[in-house]
């Protein structure tokens, strides 16, 4: 069952007056804006809320609220009504305090009146829903000072209060608590700097900006030339930004030392007979000049293979010398042009070396004098991943 509490609370957020039957009416007047310069707050749109003990006479608005949330008759709604007002009577007297949620409390005061303190956390405004009161800073220098001022103010009245006399105790009613409920609205009030310039921010801005260029910039002066070898080559590439990047790892070959027995030749054998003598894997030796005295000779070896390679390329690039050729390499070192060469004839393309271009070696795949011809083939030469550029000689 609802309270008599709760239903004038909930009336007052509809209506301006609300009578309480043989005990008093809640009156509220709305307040506009204020803006308080010396505590430096903001306080939004509000209901003020006043008691009056005049205003004991029955509207019917109360007691039909209460019957209507309560499922009771009109009469029996103003039955238990009157029964609570008696109960609030009889506590007042006795000296306490009847609480009205997110309303106030009603008290007596010296006088022996009944007296009521609107709840300032809570605005029954409901236009103002959402809005809080906010604290403004003007000053940081003026603030501090005046902080100094009043904790030195208050030990001056502390200190001439101490110079009193007690005075005799006399009977304390409740009184309302202003001070102490106005030091928790200022700590729970949010601060908002109105000093705060575009030009700090833009500040900000720039700094964080700067930082995110710089740091990359910084990690990567250290990280490429520890990891690569740009400062050999001088050339750098896409894929060493990459600090994930898995790096080939070493191998050794490893190489068996020969400690077979010298060979001992005859003092009068000739230098092809000595070479003829030699096993295939040796390629120095020493050639006796007299007795005591040795020449060092490197053994020239040569392979048919190689020659018949050079003397097949050599005829392939005369005889297609003039045309369009599908370059899909080129290199100063001969014999990475011929690993070239058998890697895309394994691949059924017959390929050979054009020609040396500035010290390049150049190797063709493909050779035409149509130039449509030539350009289909690159085309199907790419679609299975090989990549070459056109060349007219």
């Amino acid at each position: 069952m609802s309270k008599v509490n709760d239903i004038v609370e909930k009336l007052l957020r509809k209506h301006d007056c609300i009578s309480i039957p043989n005990f008093g009416g809640f009156v509220s007047i709305v307040s506009s804006a204020h803006l308080d310069s010396e505590k430096g707050i903001i306080i939004p749109p509000r209901k003020q809320i006043t008691f009056n003990k005049n205003l004991n006479g029955n509207d019917g608005l109360l007691i039909s609220a209460y019957a209507k949330t309560n499922g009771l008759t009109y009469v029996e709604a103003s039955l238990t009504i009157n029964q609570t007002m008696e109960h609030w009577k009889s506590s007042l007297a006795m000296g306490e305090r009847i609480i009205l949620p997110n309303l106030g409390y009603l008290y007596l005061n010296v006088d022996g009146l009944i007296s009521f303190e609107q709840d300032k956390y809570s605005n029954l405004l409901l236009s103002s829903y959402g809005l809080f009161t906010h604290r403004f800073v003007t000053d940081i220098v003026a603030h501090s000072s005046e902080d100094a001022k009043e904790k030195q103010d208050a030990t001056s009245h502390l200190e001439v209060v101490s110079e009193k006399r007690a005075e005799p105790k006399q009977s304390v009613k409740p009184e309302p608590l202003e001070k102490e409920e106005e030091e928790e609205e200022e700590e729970e009030a949010v601060i908002i700097p109105i000093n705060k310039t575009k030009k700090s921010v833009s500040k900000q801005i720039l700094k964080w900006s700067s930082a995110a260029i710089l740091i990359p910039f910084l990690f990567y002066s250290f990280w490429i030339p520890m990891t690569t070898d740009v400062l050999q080559s001088k050339v750098i590439y896409s894929s060493d930004f990459n600090p994930f990047k898995q790096l080939p790892s070493e191998s050794y070959k490893s190489e068996t030392i020969d400690n077979s027995e010298p060979i001992i030749f005859e003092s009068d054998a000739t230098l092809d007979e000595l070479q003829s003598q030699l096993p295939n894997h040796v390629k120095t030796f020493s050639y006796p000049i007299t007795d005591d005295v040795y020449v060092a000779v490197r053994r020239k070896i040569e392979t048919v293979s190689n020659d018949s390679e050079s003397l097949s390329t050599d005829k392939k690039s005369l005889h297609f010398t003039n045309g369009y050729h599908l370059i899909a390499g080129c290199f100063s070192e001969l014999k990475n042009a011929r690993d070239l060469i058998a890697k895309m004839e394994n691949q059924g393309l017959s390929s050979f070396i054009v020609d040396e271009h500035k010290g390049l070696h150049r190797v063709s795949v493909f050779h035409n004098k149509s130039k449509k011809e030539v350009l289909k083939t690159k085309n199907e030469l790419k679609s299975k991943g090989i990549s070459t550029w056109v060349l007219k000689k």
